[in-house]
């Protein structure tokens, strides 16, 4: 009997034995080791190439291994990082079974050295290709807008019967109730943003005008600004005048619609801005911004923020713009819009 070592009762055995309790444990204890040295050496560089890529928002794959409170495990390049729940996708998501242990694109957020820990988001991957997507949109919105201008609501609301078939009239033009006050040379064309108002009496619940302004100035399309008068007396008094017309076109607005009586017709021609009302006053009482970027309804039109809107003389017709495009000759007066 060898110290630390039990008689072999099978002698036939005792060389196998031999090997693994002499020999064999041994070589895996050093390769053991030499497998831990390699892992470290492998999360190193992945540490470095992490804190490279954190600078330059380089898009990583990443494998989503498991799930942890608050989020997910995401391995990337053989280092454990914290995918936040809320960065998985751009909407919640009820079921991520298809994302498991399957290759997804994701982006570094968060290192904290110290710790040894990295938050990463495919989240920030999607939003970054949408982005992308709508600024190549934006670029043909503007010109169909541009191409839009050309013609008349009534030409272009007769195309979109050609595509879309007949649709209610409250979902496609504004009743006679609507009356253009200042056109200028052509038909306006912009996007709608929206606002609820209040011009006579003084409100409890309002917020402040900035939050109107803000949305028609950071827009990067034509802006057509759609106010609503919402007061039980609605009309009696004004809710578009001169001193708005100038500010609306100071921050990149084409024309102006109020469900509502205006005021300082001249001043607002001066101004040159497009405008369309349903009545006129000379004046109003306290003017309360009461909700921005909500469905409207104008002339028994119903107008949600954001849609493309066309108007002249006749009124305002709605557009379906989704990979909108236009085309339309002089001889045969065909238009026809492409929608997604």
């Amino acid at each position: 009997e060898i110290k630390g070592y039990p008689i072999v009762q099978e002698y036939k055995y005792l060389g196998v034995w031999i090997d693994q309790t002499l020999s064999f444990k041994h070589h895996l204890k050093k390769l053991e080791k030499k497998i831990e040295g390699g892992m470290k050496i492998v999360k190193i560089f992945a540490w470095k190439r992490m804190e490279k890529v954190f600078e330059t928002q380089e898009e990583l794959v990443g494998y989503i291994t498991g799930k942890v409170k608050g989020g997910f495990i995401c391995t990337v390049d053989g280092l454990p990082t914290f995918m936040p729940a809320s960065q998985i996708d751009i909407r919640p998501l009820k079921k991520v079974d298809h994302l498991m242990n399957t290759p997804v694109k994701v982006i570094a957020t968060r290192i904290d050295k110290n710790r040894g820990n990295v938050c990463v988001s495919r989240r920030a991957v999607l939003e970054k290709s949408k982005n992308a997507e709508i600024t190549e949109a934006l670029k043909n919105i503007k010109e169909i807008i541009s191409d839009l201008s050309e013609y008349d609501s009534a030409t272009v609301q007769n195309a979109m019967i050609l595509i879309r078939g007949f649709t209610s009239e409250t979902q496609d033009y504004t009743g006679p109730s609507l009356k253009s006050f200042y056109l200028g040379n052509k038909a306006v064309v912009g996007v709608a943003i929206t606002a609820k108002v209040t011009p006579l009496k003084t409100q409890k619940n309002v917020i402040d005008w900035d939050n109107y302004y803000d949305e028609v100035a950071k827009c990067d399309l034509p802006v057509i600004g759609v106010l609503q008068d919402i007061e039980k007396e609605k009309g009696r008094a004004a809710i578009m005048g001169d001193g708005m017309a100038y500010k609306h076109k100071a921050i990149g607005a084409v024309g102006v619609i109020a469900e509502g009586s205006i005021r300082d017709l001249p001043g607002i021609i001066q101004a040159k801005c497009p405008v369309w009302g349903t009545g006129r006053v000379p004046g109003h009482g306290p003017f309360n911004l009461i909700e921005t970027q909500t469905t409207v309804e104008v002339a028994n039109l119903t107008i949600n923020p954001n849609d493309l809107l066309i108007g002249d003389g006749d009124g305002i017709t709605t557009v379906s713009y989704t990979h909108l495009r236009a085309h339309e000759t002089r001889h045969d007066l065909v238009c026809r819009l492409l929608l997604e």
